[in-house]
This record gives structure tokens, sequence and C-alpha cells, in this order.
């Protein structure tokens, strides 16, 4: 396992990640070991209900020089904040967390709290042995099968997390925010350029005006556990009102390959539920680009926008539908590197949105709607299946960073899912002109706005 992996840093789009998952072969599986958050270096928090547990905990069981006790009562602080964030989505939920030494980096950027192998290693045991964590151990056998360990509070700290009434987990202030990954998805170092810190800079701006607002959820409790449940369920992550600092990550070992903005809770949910958003107690309103992605291609190669809706094939205007199998059709198709995982990534995201028994995706012929689809969109045909999405994805970062600081510039806060954004109803218009002059600069012509 190579040191990026185990960092949470950076989920894709729904298309994206059921192309991604495709090609891992990943499934669902009946393991308990399997509802598992993965170990987050920079979990943090200053409440003082975990600080008290953590001082007690730390005068039990940390036994080295006074010169070192500093380092180990850090450590000891970020295992616990994983094993909370791990037992409030459910106190049956594992933390997976490598004990491997050549996963750690404390030098890296990445690694803001300097979280290495030794202390962490040192920690685990030492409250293992004292029952306050159940632990299963990782293993990789001879059929090429790996997991890494697992831990989850048990004993006296249960009893103790289940006493926490006001912590909140949140992730280090001090953490690297312009994140480079390599292709295999593991964290890259790269040295700082005019571009990285202008990034850095413009996130500090976007995540100031964030924070200066109250972002919440109009949504009784128990629909909201539902939609949490659902989160957990698709992606492995929680929804946490809490997180709503934002982070860039590149990808394929360029900073001209994604960049797109992820880290606010905002973004996990789905697009229904997302009217039910407020910002400091008001309702909002969501606009996007029509079928961006397909736009800047037809901008890119043919320098016009696309003459009709691209999603939609000849003769079925108006199918829903035929729609949503075109729309994750040509996203996967521009996002994917080779047909066959295209395809495959195609029909599980459209059986998860309508059921394996929806009796038209069971009749699909996926291979020939591709075709179909090639023949409508001879112009951009051949950036199928080519894996040219991240670069894309850029495309659509640049305009979202602009748009959201021009935003800022005029006291609106906005919220980004990439290329839709969130603001307050009464803020409709600004938000319309602001994707629309920024669009219109940079490509010289007028975007379909929704």
């Amino acid at each position: 396992m190579a040191i990026g992996k185990i960092y949470d840093e950076g989920f894709e789009t729904d298309l994206e990640r059921e192309a991604v998952d495709d090609a891992l072969g990943e499934v669902e599986s009946g393991n308990e070991y399997d509802k598992s958050i993965l170990f987050d270096v920079l979990k943090w928090s200053d409440y003082s209900e975990l600080n008290a547990i953590m001082n007690q905990l730390a005068d039990e069981i940390i036994d080295v020089p006074g010169n070192k006790q500093e380092k180990y009562k850090r450590h000891l602080k970020v295992i616990l904040c994983n094993l909370y964030a791990a037992y409030t989505i459910s106190p049956k939920y594992y933390v997976a967390i490598s004990l491997n030494k050549n996963n750690y980096a404390p030098g890296s950027r990445y690694n803001a709290l300097k979280i290495a192998y030794e202390p962490t290693s040192h920690i685990v045991h030492k409250i293992k042995n004292v029952d306050l964590i159940q632990f299963k151990i990782g293993f990789h056998d001879d059929q090429g099968s790996s997991r890494v360990s697992r831990m989850r509070a048990a004993g006296k700290l249960l009893e103790a997390f289940a006493a926490c009434k006001d912590t909140i987990i949140a992730r280090h202030p001090n953490r690297e925010t312009i994140i480079l990954k390599n292709i295999d998805k593991t964290l890259k170092k790269y040295r700082d350029t005019e571009d990285t810190f202008r990034y850095r800079d413009n996130l500090v701006k976007i995540n100031a005006a964030i924070a200066s607002a109250s972002i919440t959820l109009d949504m009784p409790d128990d629909e909201f556990r539902q939609l949490n449940q659902g989160s957990l369920k698709k992606r492995n992550i929680p929804i946490d009102l809490n997180m709503s600092q934002l982070y860039r990550v590149f990808n394929n070992g360029s900073f001209t390959q994604g960049g797109r903005f992820y880290g606010g809770w905002w973004q996990l949910v789905p697009e229904e539920q997302r009217k039910h958003i407020l910002i400091d107690g008001e309702p909002t309103v969501e606009l996007d680009y029509k079928a961006l992605h397909p736009t800047l291609l037809y901008l890119e190669q043919a320098g016009h926008l696309p003459d009709d809706d691209p999603y939609v094939l000849e003769g079925h205007q108006g199918d829903k539908f035929m729609r949503e199998v075109g729309k994750s059709m040509l996203l996967i198709a521009i996002n994917a590197k080779d047909s066959s995982q295209g395809l495959r990534a195609t029909r599980r995201h459209l059986e998860g949105k309508f059921g394996k028994d929806e009796g038209r995706i069971h009749g699909l012929d996926l291979g020939d709607v591709i075709e179909q689809y090639k023949m409508k969109h001879k112009l951009i045909s051949w950036y199928f299946y080519t894996g040219y999405g991240t670069k894309l994805q850029f495309k659509d970062s640049w305009l979202a960073e602009r748009i959201m600081l021009r935003l800022i510039k005029a006291g609106i806060v906005c919220l980004g899912v990439h290329d839709s954004f969130i603001v307050k109803q009464r803020h409709r218009h600004e938000l319309f002109q602001a994707m629309e002059v920024v669009f219109e600069a940079k490509y010289h012509a007028l975007p379909g706005i929704d």
C-alpha cells in the first residue's frame, strides 16, 4: 500500500466514482470489517470532552521520556479523533489503519501533524492491551488479497464516547489544501509554484467566506439520518455538517488535470435534497451549467456550442429515462479509459439510480446506444474512452474558482458543487450573471444555465 492510500483525500462525482470503482473491481460486502472509515492523519478536535479523555488516557498509557510526551499525546489525540468519528457514524464502525511503517511520511506536506509510524503503532497496541479498542490485524495473503488493520472503540472508551454530547471532529486547520495525486491515486510530492501559491491563497478567501456563514440543512432528524445512511452506503462517507472547508485535488501527477474543489458536506447531498440547504437561515437556489463537459468539448474541437441537448438522441426528446442514459453514458465515456470499463460503469450507475429490475435497463444494448451517441457527436467522439475528463475537470475548476471569488467580492457566500453553485435565493441574479460573465470571458460564447 502506497503512502497516499491511508489518507481520506477527496472523492469523485458519482459518475466518476462508478468508473473508478468498476476499474478497481470494488463490490459491496457483508463483511463487518468493510464498515469502516480510513484513518485520517489530520482529524482533530479542541473540544473539552475529547481533551479530557485524551489527558486521562495519556496519564495511563504514555510511558515515554518527558521530551517525547507531547508528541505521543498528539498522536493519541489523532487516534481518538478517528475512533470517535467512526463511533458517531455507528458504534459498529471501524477505523481502517495501516500499521505498515512504509505507509507513514511524517515529513510530507500532507501530514501537517507529523503523524509517524512508531508513536501510532505504540499507542494502538497500548490501548488494545487494556481493552479500549476491538482490534483486527491486517493481512496480505498469497492470493493477492489484503486488508489493513481495523479498530473501533470498546470497553471504557466506548462508555466515554457515549458520554460526549458536544464534541465535534474536524480536520486540523494547518492541513494542506492543494492536493496532487498520482495516477494510482496516491499522494504526490511537489514543489510550490506561483500557481499553487495562488490556488492556496484563493482557497483561504473562499474558506473564510464559507466560515463566516451558517450553512445548515432544513430537514427533520429522521430524514437526515436516512440521507446520511444513503451516503454511507454509496460512498462510505458520512454527511458531517461541520465539514465545510474546501480543498482542491489535482490528478495524474499534473496541475492541469482535476483541480476540483472538495470537502464541503453539501457536495454529498443528492441534488433533489440540496434545495433544503440554508445559508444564514435563508432559502437557497442552485444553478448549474447545462451539459458542461460536452459543451467544453464542442467549443474546444468545433469552436461552437452543441446544436441541441447533447444527452438526447433523435426520437427520444422528452424521455427522461433515455436522457439519464445519455448523460451517464457520455460523462462516463469522457472519463473512462476504455469502453468495456465505461459500459459496465454506465450499467451500474443506471441500476443504482433506477433499480436492477427496471425493465428498460435490462433491455438496453449499451454498446448500440454508445454507437448512436458517437454518430450524434462525430466532432467530439474521439475523446470517448481516453480519460480526457480530468482535463475538463481542470477547466470547470477554473470557472468555479473565478465564480466563487467574484461573488465573494460582492459579499455573497457561494457553495460550489463542481459545475453548479448554491447561493441565497435573493442572490440568484448575481450568481447567474457571474456564471455567464466568467464563461463568456473565457470561451467567447454564452453558456446554457439552469
